[in-house]
């Protein structure tokens, strides 16, 4: 069976994913699918902004290296969809928005 990615960016170390802002609730049903061939093909065309995200280790990498002002375009294996909340959890609680 083919493997699933969902899309995300890897900016200042943080993880933002594509299919949900950033202070919303967490919500993995809003989380859209690539199919394995389609996120490749991205990877692939997109150079080496974007990558193809298939472990805990290949994600904190890519999050690591964005702390140096480069922006990664990920596709993310659908099984770190745990891993990919804690870290937007961790983002969040850094980064608390203005509140008046």
């Amino acid at each position: 069976m083919a493997e699933r990615f969902f899309r995300g960016t890897a900016l200042a170390g943080d993880l933002h994913l594509i299919d949900l802002n950033d202070w919303a609730a967490w919500d993995a049903e809003q989380i859209k699918y690539r199919d394995e061939t389609e996120a490749s093909w991205l990877t692939r065309v997109g150079g080496n902004e974007h990558r193809m995200i298939r472990t805990p280790a290949e994600l904190d990498a890519a999050l690591q290296e964005s702390v140096t002002a480069r922006v990664f375009h990920l596709y993310i294996r659908e099984d770190l969809l745990e891993q990919a909340r804690q870290r937007r959890e961790e983002m969040q609680r850094k980064r608390k928005p203005y509140t008046l």
